[in-house]
């Protein structure tokens, strides 16, 4: 599998793809969406995407990808380090706007996601057009987002 390095020297699978202030790229699979310039010590951001309509599911599938590919060993900058969430919008965006919104919220401090140790948020997700999300009933999957031990 083609890997790229992020910022803590670990390498990263190809499906998962960096973010940058000047472009966003968002993986259609799951995986993590690393947000490298607004670390701080002990903390980093995450931003998650993982496919299902049920939000605890999605939730705890997020957490065991992250676990596996980053191991059990904790302070690893990821949902792994999760153990609940809240639901910040069950209202589906389409993946680039929850991404852009999960951003906003990051980088505004909101309290629902502010805590290294507390809940990930979590925003609805439709992969259709802008036009098709109002009309689906279920989301497609669940961007989780927030910050965590590193």
């Amino acid at each position: 599998m083609p890997t790229s390095s992020s910022r803590n020297g670990r390498a990263l699978p190809s499906m998962m793809r960096a973010w940058s202030a000047d472009r966003a790229l968002v993986p259609m699979t799951p995986g993590l969406i690393v947000l490298e310039e607004i670390a701080t010590m002990g903390a980093a951001p995450f931003i998650t995407y993982q496919p299902g309509s049920d939000p605890a599911e999605a939730f705890h599938q997020a957490c065991e990808l992250a676990r596996y590919q980053y191991g059990h060993d904790g302070y690893t900058g990821t949902i792994a380090e999760k153990y609940n969430y809240t639901v910040i919008s069950a209202t589906s965006y389409t993946l680039a706007e929850a991404t852009e919104l999960a951003r906003r919220l990051i980088r505004t401090e909101d309290p629902r996601v502010d805590a290294p140790r507390g809940p990930a948020g979590a925003i609805a997700v439709n992969q259709a057009t802008p036009a098709a999300v109002a009309e689906q009933a279920e989301p497609d999957g669940w961007l989780f987002f927030g910050w965590a031990k590193e």
